[in-house]
C-alpha cells in the first residue's frame, strides 16, 4: 500500500473516472441547454462551467498522479493533459452545437467569457490537486 488518497476506492473505479467524469461533464452541459441562462453561449454557461471543470480537473490530477506514479512523470503529464484538453472541449462542443442550431447573440463575446473562466478553472484546479496530492504525500 502507497498511502496514496484513492486507495479506498476501488482500482476498476478509479482507472474508470475519466470516463465517468466525460459522461458526468457531457451530461451537465446537454441539461444546460434546457435552462434559461445557460442556454446560451455567455457569461453564465461560462461561469457554471468554470465551477464544475475546477472540481474534475482537479481530480483528474489527484486520479492521475496516483495511477501513474510508478511510470514516470511524463506518463502522468501526458494523462493529465490529454484529460484537461477534454475536460476544455467537451462544453465548448456542446455549447457550439446548441448555438448553430438555435442561433447565439454574440459567438466571440461568448468564447472571451468561456476563456476567461474555463481555461484558469483548469489551471486552479489542477494546482489544487497536486497541491493536494503533495500535502498527501509530505504528511502522512
Amino acid at each position: 500500500m502507497n498511502g496514496l488518497p484513492g486507495k479506498n476506492f476501488s482500482y476498476s473505479m478509479m482507472k474508470k473516472f475519466p470516463f465517468i467524469s466525460v459522461v458526468l461533464l457531457s451530461a451537465i452541459n446537454v441539461l444546460f441547454l434546457f435552462l434559461p441562462l445557460t442556454a446560451v453561449f455567455g457569461y453564465e454557461f461560462s461561469l457554471f462551467n468554470s465551477l464544475i471543470v475546477v472540481v474534475l480537473s482537479g481530480v483528474l490530477v489527484i486520479n492521475s498522479v496516483a495511477h501513474f506514479k510508478n511510470q514516470g512523470r511524463g506518463k502522468t503529464l501526458k494523462e493529465i493533459s490529454k484529460g484537461l484538453m477534454v475536460f476544455f472541449v467537451i462544453p465548448l462542443f456542446i455549447s457550439l452545437i446548441n448555438s448553430l442550431f438555435t442561433g447565439f447573440c454574440s459567438f466571440l463575446q461568448g468564447l472571451s467569457f468561456y476563456f476567461t473562466f474555463v481555461f484558469p478553472a483548469l489551471l486552479i484546479g489542477s494546482a489544487f490537486g497536486a497541491a493536494s496530492i503533495f500535502l498527501w504525500e509530505r504528511y502522512k
